[in-house]
């Protein structure tokens, strides 16, 4: 776990053991002082979720509904700026195979030192 999650996990834990509400649950985290990511770190720590599942369930909260247009909006920046680099990018269902070409530069700079 990321030392920015660990400030959070005894917090995290009270509030498994009470059997508090997933919405709770992030309420209190973020008015504690946490990051949506660290919210995501702490579900798949504490409740062994996949990445996934605590992403999903953090962006699609109550408690980070005022968050979800800029969260969503930057990381569909990322993924186009991401593809427009790549050498090749393959969607497959649930899962993206991004592949670059390490030399592409290289071989570029070698042509016109030539």
């Amino acid at each position: 776990m990321f030392k920015s999650a660990e400030q959070y996990l005894d917090l995290m834990l009270e509030l498994k053991k009470s059997r508090a509400p997933l919405e709770t649950i992030l309420q209190k985290l973020r008015e504690a002082g946490a990051s949506q990511m660290t919210s995501i770190q702490l579900l798949m720590s504490v409740f062994d979720l996949s990445l996934r599942q605590a992403d999903e369930l953090v962006l699609n909260s109550q408690t980070w509904e005022d968050c979800y247009e800029a969260t969503t909006s930057l990381r569909d920046s990322a993924w186009k700026a991401l593809a427009n680099s790549a050498g090749d990018v393959e969607i497959d269902g649930d899962h993206i195979r991004v592949t670059f070409d390490l030399t592409k530069d290289q071989d570029a700079n070698n042509t016109t030192q030539e």
